[in-house]
């Protein structure tokens, strides 16, 4: 393999492992805004959650 391809591989390789951090980090941005929905909404059900 020549080493323009392994650059290319390797930039290849950085690109995809950025684009599954941000995709674990939107998955897990997303997980705390549901139990943060979760939350707000038990506490309305029981008549705890302060109105603004």
């Amino acid at each position: 393999m020549s080493e323009g391809q392994t650059m290319i591989n390797t930039a290849h390789a950085e690109q995809y492992r950025k684009q599954q951090e941000e995709l674990e980090r939107q998955r897990k941005e997303e997980e705390r805004l549901a139990d943060y929905d979760f939350t707000r909404m038990m506490l309305d059900a029981l008549g705890l959650r302060k109105k603004a």
